[in-house]
């Protein structure tokens, strides 16, 4: 088991071996120590979001890491969307909307893709319906890919693979140097976050349609670029 870990000599060998400058080696460290934490913050993050699909309350979370209160480890590892625009809000608040309905304990991607699909005016939409529209039937394929009504206690809860589109969402507006969280991030957070050996239900569904993250990205960069061509040019 130990072998799976990488042991601090590893790592000093690691850095030692990018420069022979002790202040570069020490920049070095630190971001590779960065690097570390942040991976070991998703690991926490990932295990978190399967307990909570399986039942375990927000108590039970504190306590096994390390015995903090159920409001700090909730204030850790809910979602923040503080950052989303009133549009990738209201697309949030749908998803939710689209679970109660359908009495699902759980939210997925599916859910997040077919609010994604309700505003035919978010560059999201518009994007989907250029890319592999017609946006009819991509919200028809989500809905008909909705799971069966489950036992629902409380608020639906995000599933491991839509925590990692709302990440992915995170980074997509980081990679585009922009300051908000919009719908287009989300959609885009739906393709990066659900490539691989097992996709997710939205990742799937779009998929079938050849609809690629690249062809997403690049309908969204000349979308927005209209955009701010049209506010520049407006007297």
């Amino acid at each position: 088991m130990a072998d799976d870990f990488v042991s601090l000599g590893a790592l000093i060998d690691q850095v030692n071996s990018t420069t022979d400058d002790p202040v570069e080696r020490l920049a070095s460290a630190a971001r590779r120590a960065g690097e570390l934490s942040a991976l070991g913050d998703q690991l926490i993050g990932h295990f978190v979001d399967t307990a909570r699909v399986s039942g375990v309350s927000w108590a039970q979370i504190g306590q096994a890491l390390g015995g903090v209160s159920k409001q700090a480890a909730q204030k850790r590892f809910s979602p923040d969307f503080s950052r989303f625009t009133a549009r990738a809000r209201h697309v949030m608040t749908g998803a939710e909307a689209i679970a109660i309905e359908h009495r699902h304990s759980y939210m997925g991607t599916e859910h997040i893709l077919l609010a994604l699909c309700a505003d035919a005016q978010s560059v999201a939409a518009i994007a989907l319906d250029a890319v592999g529209g017609p946006l009819a039937e991509i919200r028809d394929a989500a809905t008909a890919a909705l799971g069966p009504a489950s036992p629902v206690q409380g608020k639906p809860r995000f599933t491991p693979k839509a925590m990692a589109a709302l990440t992915g969402a995170m980074n997509e507006a980081i990679s585009l140097n922009h300051n908000y969280i919009g719908t287009e991030h989300l959609l885009l957070g739906l393709l990066a976050a659900g490539s691989g050996d097992d996709p997710s239900v939205a990742a799937r569904l779009l998929a079938e349609r050849d609809i690629t993250h690249q062809a997403v990205q690049d309908n969204v960069v000349a979308q927005i670029a209209g955009i701010l061509r049209e506010r520049n040019e407006t007297p």
